[in-house]
């Protein structure tokens, strides 16, 4: 047996880099700190979306200095230094221009070694719009335009917000109060809010939201609530019961109780806009609304699975990253990776029938992270103890030590054998790895004989288990890489034969009753149809739509919420002018955050959709198009689908200077490095090229020529695939 060893990347993250080593000298650390806050919001003149405040930070002289450095990315208007107990010290500051964003208070007396003195500074800043640091976040409400305030300080934006040390291994006691308008008000028109002094945390991990919202306390753990903007009809019942069984999870598997933390409470915020999928800090994770609002009568199966996923990610980063903090921006690796970890293995405990330790290899090792490692672009484990912060939080792996494994021709054809014999023989999840590694190492790899590969993908037509069905779709994109056009319908054909068993068994309507994995596996199989084409799943679909359409208001008419997004986009597909239009119209009208982005994915399916056009009005927020918060689902849709790829490439190419927003930019990157991996045509190629130059990444350009490369050395690969095909042997 051979191995070919990728490295598995669970988490790559690229952000914007500023600054070189930012590392504060160390003089000194923090031990507490008390934050006051005013927070003018709109109508306040001039001082409308700014924030002022005064912070007392106490510090512990660490060595003899007559001067001290903490971080402050916001304008300073007065400090003063005294000693806790004792005279006040004559002091300047400034703030250099170097891009440290370094505090630097110079001390007119030497003080000792074991000192505790108190820092007093004044400050205020512009608020943020939607970005990192504390900003607005600005949505359509009921009663027109509103904006919720929130904070995102991951990995050392709180020095945006306050004078503090950022720096992830120096903690402090926080006190925070806050003043703002309006409703119950004192005599200069604000309202108070004061908070509890919490434990001794990082920067990073202090965090708080500023809106009118609705909160649910949990039925299960009284000290959870689930907040929601007051507009969106109630979708956080879900969250209120998986909130507590996420972290009672990881109690039970790290042994360290939440209480722990001497913190009594645990909100789950979500936030419309926001830019992370979800930020966790010390008793509060604040999320996007589409990583935690649910609906049980409209939200699938495999979306309550990826809010799971997500919530509990969140919640183990309460232990790792919060109780137990990196010493250091290098090693956010760690932290991350032991979270995505937990994020699967502490769910399973949550929904024990799920099976999700098995669906961790199949998502996230094999679907994941090994194609991630196979173009060009990959990037270094380990990083220099003195890196900058920035440049630490570009990219966080983990490495794990799976691998793809390639026999020799014999051992693959007894293993063939043995699959269509009875493939009950071999374990669910060696099935899985075995479709994954045959398919991969064929299509992307070219290490495989085409034939090989088609040829044990063919036991499928006697596979009935969950896990290698949820494989099967990304099997399927790795083998169609070497199709040829001549052969097309015949690989439509191959595929169809593997899934018509499965589609006489659980057919093409949902059924009351069903557990999760039927409902997810269900909608595996009639994407699998639709996608090649099979003419009863596309009237089905058809069908369905046209029904809902007919009385969107009547319950009974509504599409299942597991097929959704598949009788939207092949509906839409068949649908015409009234069928897109449907769906714009009900994306106008509903507040289901899970059917939003089902409406987004399937209108980009249809025929009629103007992807540059439909692009450039949600990336500018004119009328027609999507709200700017799905300008990532949209560009997703449409890089996906043959016929509206060319419009995707050509927005990237022209339109990516309106990715302005944090985090656009690198989302439209990964999209399109997923897109290349499958691309079978040279001339796109040679847009990404345009594409890769406007989104600012060589590795685009590397990855593109790397494709180019394959196809064009694979033509054996590919008449090896055409002869297999059109021996029929499937049928035998």
């Amino acid at each position: 047996m051979r191995s070919v060893w990728c490295l598995v990347v669970l988490t790559l993250l690229v952000t914007v880099a500023h600054g070189q080593d930012d590392r504060l000298p160390g003089e000194s650390r923090p031990s507490s700190q008390m934050v006051d806050i005013t927070v003018y919001r709109e109508n306040e003149g001039e001082r409308s979306f700014t924030f002022e405040g005064q912070t007392s930070v106490t510090v512990e002289v660490v060595r003899d200095t007559a001067q001290l450095v903490l971080h402050a990315a916001v304008n300073v208007s007065s400090l003063a230094v005294r000693y806790q107990v004792g005279d006040v010290i004559g002091s300047s500051y400034e703030q250099p221009q170097d891009g440290s964003d370094f505090l630097v208070v110079s001390l007119q007396e030497q003080v000792a070694e074991g000192s505790l003195l108190v820092l007093d500074i004044g400050f205020s800043a512009n608020l943020g719009n939607r970005e990192p640091g504390f900003s607005r976040y600005d949505y359509q409400g009921r009663d027109g335009q509103e904006a919720v305030y929130a904070t995102q300080f991951m990995p050392n934006y709180a020095r945006r917000a306050l004078p503090c040390y950022d720096e992830p291994a120096l903690k402090a006691r926080y006190q925070l109060n806050m003043r703002t308008k309006p409703h119950l008000v004192d005599a200069e028109g604000f309202r108070g809010y004061y908070f509890q002094q919490t434990p001794p945390i990082s920067a990073y991990q202090l965090s708080w939201v500023l809106h009118e919202m609705v909160g649910r306390v949990s039925s299960e753990d009284t000290s959870t609530v689930v907040w929601q903007v007051t507009s969106r009809s109630d979708q956080f019942g879900y969250a209120s019961h998986m909130g507590p069984r996420s972290v009672a999870a990881m109690e039970q598997l790290v042994g360290v109780p939440y209480a722990n933390y001497d913190i009594d409470k645990m909100d789950h915020i979500a936030v419309p806009g926001y830019i992370e999928e979800g930020v966790s800090c010390l008793g509060i994770i604040t999320y996007k609304e589409s990583s935690v609002l649910v609906d049980d009568d409209y939200t699938s199966e495999a979306t309550k699975e990826r809010v799971l996923g997500i919530m509990q990610h969140e919640a183990a980063h309460q232990w790792f990253g919060g109780l137990v903090s990196p010493s250091w921006w290098n090693d956010l690796w760690l932290t991350e990776g032991f979270a995505s970890y937990f994020q699967w293995i502490a769910a399973a405990l949550v929904q024990p029938s799920w099976q999700l330790r098995e669906v961790f290899v199949v998502n996230t090792v094999l679907q994941a992270a090994m194609p991630a490692d196979v173009a060009p672009g990959s990037y270094p484990l380990s990083k220099s103890p003195n890196i900058s912060a920035q440049q630490a939080f570009d990219e966080y792996f983990e490495e794990k030590g799976y691998y793809r494994a390639n026999y020799d021709e014999q051992n693959w054809a007894l293993l063939t054998a043995q699959l269509l014999r009875d493939p009950l023989v071999v374990p669910a999840v060696a099935r899985a790895q075995l479709l994954d590694d045959a398919a991969s190492l064929a299509g992307a790899a070219q290490l495989l004989p085409a034939g090989t590969a088609l040829q044990l993908a063919s036991y499928l037509r006697f596979e009935y288990g969950y896990i290698p069905w949820r494989a099967v779709p990304g099997v399927l994109r790795n083998l169609e890489l070497l199709v040829d056009e001549d052969v097309t319908e015949d690989f439509k054909e191959f595929a169809l034969s593997l899934i018509h068993h499965m589609a006489i068994l659980l057919r093409y309507h949902e059924q009351p009753g069903e557990d999760h994995t039927t409902r997810i596996l269900r909608a595996v199989i009639v994407s699998i149809a639709c996608n090649y084409g099979e003419p009863s799943c596309l009237n089905s679909m058809y069908e369905q739509l046209q029904h809902f359409m007919a009385a969107p208001g009547n319950a009974s008419n509504q599409v299942g919420p597991d097929l959704k997004r598949v009788v939207y986009c092949y509906g839409a597909q068949q649908g015409g002018d009234d069928a897109y239009n449907f769906l714009m119209d009900l994306y106008q009208t509903t507040d289901i955050v899970s059917e939003l982005n089902d409406i987004v994915l399937g209108a980009s399916c249809s025929q009629l959709v103007d992807g540059l056009r439909l692009l450039e009005l949600t990336a500018t927020g004119a009328k027609g198009g999507f709200r700017r918060e799905h300008l990532q689902w949209l560009l997703e849709g449409l890089l996906q689908r043959r016929h509206t790829l060319p419009s995707a490439l050509q927005f990237l190419s022209r339109g990516a200077n309106l990715l302005s927003r944090p985090g656009e930019k690198q989302a439209a990157r990964k999209l399109l490095r997923q897109a290349i991996l499958e691309m079978r045509d040279d001339q796109l190629l040679e847009k990404v090229q345009q594409a890769a130059v406007a989104l600012e990444d060589e590795s685009l350009i590397a990855a593109a020529q790397w494709r180019h490369d394959v196809i064009a050395s694979g033509a054996a690969a590919r008449r090896d695939a055409a002869c297999w095909l059109k021996g029929k042997a499937w049928r035998l």
